[in-house]
Formats: structure tokens, C-alpha cells, sequence
């Protein structure tokens, strides 16, 4: 596969194939930081990752970075700002956690009483996540979903290194207590 940059400057000559294989090396990955971002909404996300997909269509043509690294953030930027326009568009600022939730699913691999662990573990945090506020569960999504550094998540977010911390230290403690077994919940209380 070529570069991803190579790719959208394909795109900004009308290249279709330059697309199509842009579509393949990173819908996925768009698709489960979007479900992640959206507290689980798949449907969302679909709709979300579409959107940006075709801002990608319209708007490779302003794309101004080089490599791999500037190419993912500048998709993902894409992609973050089609989400908010959704939530916006539907009034929904925090979003209900549904059932599909693809990004958090069980490894088949394991025995049944592993996978309804590792299922009730997963469920557990995908309905933490969902608690957070949209922009401590994008800064989650994009540091331990995604790998990026601070000043890549900071560029995708559009806000200083600084805010992104902070966001990164709130969720981490809001997780931290959502995810904290009873009896030590019960214990401290």
C-alpha cells in the first residue's frame, strides 16, 4: 500500500482507485474510534465515517501535509468534526449506549467463562466511556485506542497539549471509579 498522503493527493486528482484504497486501509479503524467517540453508537458512527469520507473526497484537495503520520491525524481531524456536526445536528450531546458495541468485542479465541468475563469487562467499560463528556472520551479514544501522541490528539482536537492532558487525568480518574470493583467502592464509603 502506498503511503496514506500518496493516497489523498490521489484523491484530489479524482483518482477513484487512490480513494477506494483509502477506504480500505482506514475505514475500519475510523469506524471503531467513532463508535468509541459517539459512547458506543455504531449507527452513528457509520453515518459519521461516511460523512467523512466524502470530506475527504471534497477536500483532498486542501490536504497540505506529508506522510503517514500528518495523513491519519488530518483524517481523523475529519472525522472528529463530523462528529460533532452529528451530535449537534440531532441534539445529542451525550449519547445512550446501544448494544452493538463493535469496537469492544470479545476475543472468540477463548473459553466461555474467559469470554463472558472478558464480555462483562468490556461492557463495563464501553458504559464508563459512554459516561464521559464527549471531549475526555475523544481524548481516551485517541491515546489508547489509537496510539497518538499529545500533539497529535491535540491537532485532531483543535486545543493546546495542556487541555488534552487535563481531559486525559479527568477520564482517567472518572474510569478509575466506574471501573473499581464493589467491594472497594463499598469498602471506601
Amino acid at each position: 500500500m502506498r503511503e496514506l498522503s500518496e493516497e489523498i493527493r490521489g484523491i484530489a486528482k479524482g483518482d477513484h482507485a487512490a480513494f477506494t484504497r483509502l477506504y480500505r486501509a482506514e475505514s475500519r479503524a475510523l469506524l471503531a474510534l467513532a463508535t468509541g467517540i459517539l459512547a458506543g453508537d455504531r449507527s452513528a458512527a457509520e453515518d459519521v465515517v461516511d460523512a467523512a469520507f466524502i470530506g475527504v473526497w471534497q477536500g483532498a484537495k486542501q490536504y497540505q501535509g506529508y506522510g503517514d503520520a500528518q495523513a491519519k491525524g488530518w483524517l481523523r481531524r475529519i472525522m472528529r468534526n463530523k462528529a460533532v456536526d452529528w451530535l449537534r445536528a440531532n441534539g445529542r450531546f451525550e449519547l445512550g449506549l446501544e448494544d452493538d458495541l463493535g469496537a469492544f468485542d470479545a476475543d472468540p479465541a477463548v473459553n466461555p467463562e474467559q469470554a463472558a468475563q472478558t464480555s462483562d469487562a468490556s461492557t463495563r467499560l464501553a458504559a464508563a466511556l459512554a459516561r464521559l463528556s464527549f471531549e475526555q472520551r475523544e481524548a481516551v479514544m485517541l491515546c489508547y485506542f489509537e496510539d497518538l501522541p499529545l500533539a497529535a490528539i491535540a491537532e485532531i482536537a483543535r486545543c493546546p497539549e495542556g487541555t488534552v492532558k487535563t481531559r486525559l487525568f479527568h477520564a482517567r480518574k472518572a474510569l478509575k471509579f466506574e471501573l473499581a470493583p464493589a467491594e472497594l467502592l463499598e469498602a471506601a464509603g
